[in-house]
C-alpha cells in the first residue's frame, strides 16, 4: 500500500550527548 501524499516522513535518530533524540522530518515537494 502506497501513500498517495506528494512527500515523505522519515524518523531521524540522532545520538546527542548520549542522549537519544527522535526527530520526525515531513519535507513536501511541490510540483
Amino acid at each position: 500500500m502506497r501513500d498517495t501524499l506528494k512527500g515523505e516522513q522519515r524518523t531521524v535518530v540522532t545520538l546527542v550527548n548520549g542522549e537519544v533524540h527522535h526527530e520526525t522530518q515531513i519535507s513536501f515537494s511541490s510540483v
